[in-house]
């Protein structure tokens, strides 16, 4: 932020007609939360764009009572242009979805997208929303969309399997990790998703293994995966080696409630040294 003001406020002193640097200045104060002083630099800019209009949108964004009726200037902006920037796009539709019209949005989809020449940029940014706000049916459907727009982009098949993980549906996030570790075989999150999914079809427990030993080596392990793969090891006959992996993992990581709960499994007094220091670091409660 410091950056930005510095040079936004370079631009301002160096060049004052700058309406294009009015608007980006308009937009970091609306960031401040400072609607105030958005609306006054928004109003100097004579020819008003997407972005500008946007703003004045959400400037007043606290005092729409009905989002509907922000649909006929909404109509007007898609309208009034033959081409989408990509910033533009993205403000677009961040606003429609912060005011609540998925649905609106979804159905005018088609004809947004034919006014951006790249639509990924779109596509995208509603799918990251639909996700965020945990609408993975939706977000499934985009991101299956971008991968057939660009199937050789290792983060649309990445996203489309971990949203078909959120819904359960692991034989298509397993294809989704396939696809993703064709194009990036060292890929940690497509081996993560390709671990996992096995695990949950209850198949192939020593690919369920080797996917994870190589997330484990790439240093980028977590909690989940230690525990995810001690049960795999289990359910291939090699307790040992689980339990060997378990106690090194809880050894620096003492408060790991996962892999003791994982370890308390496979070997009670094995576990409980662990768990009774659990208990002792944290108050018990019923859940825990």
């Amino acid at each position: 932020y410091i950056v930005k003001m510095e040079v936004l406020l370079y631009g301002a002193v160096h060049y004052p007609k700058s309406e294009a640097l009015a608007t980006r200045r308009a937009w970091m104060y609306y960031s401040f939360g400072d609607s105030e002083v958005t609306e006054e630099l928004n109003e100097r800019v004579a020819h008003k764009g997407i972005l500008n209009r946007l703003l004045s949108m959400r400037a007043r964004m606290d005092k729409v009572e009905h989002p509907e009726d922000e649909i006929p200037e909404l109509n007007e902006i898609i309208d009034s242009t033959d081409d989408f920037d990509d910033e533009e796009i993205i403000q677009f539709t961040e606003y429609v979805m912060d005011i609540g019209l998925d649905d609106w949005l979804l159905k005018n989809k088609e004809r947004i997208q034919q006014k951006c020449s790249y639509p990924q940029t779109f596509l995208y940014g509603m799918a990251d929303r639909f996700d965020e706000n945990e609408n993975f049916e939706n977000s499934v459907k985009l991101f299956e969309e971008l991968t057939m727009l660009e199937p050789f982009t290792v983060d649309f098949w990445l996203r489309l399997g971990t949203a078909h993980l959120n819904l359960s549906q692991y034989e298509a996030a397993l294809t989704s990790a396939e696809y993703a570790l064709a194009i990036d075989p060292d890929s940690t999150m497509a081996l993560r998703i390709k671990g996992v999914s096995l695990y949950h079809l209850q198949r192939d427990p020593e690919g369920v293994s080797q996917a994870y030993r190589k997330v484990i080596a790439s240093g980028e392990a977590q909690e989940s995966d230690i525990a995810t793969l001690a049960a795999s090891l289990v359910e291939s006959g090699h307790n040992a080696e689980a339990i060997k992996i378990l106690k090194e993992y809880i050894a620096t990581n003492p408060t790991s409630k996962m892999t003791i709960d994982v370890l308390l499994m496979i070997d009670v007094d094995q576990a409980k040294p662990y768990l009774e220091y659990l208990l002792a670091y944290s108050c018990p409660t019923e859940e825990n």
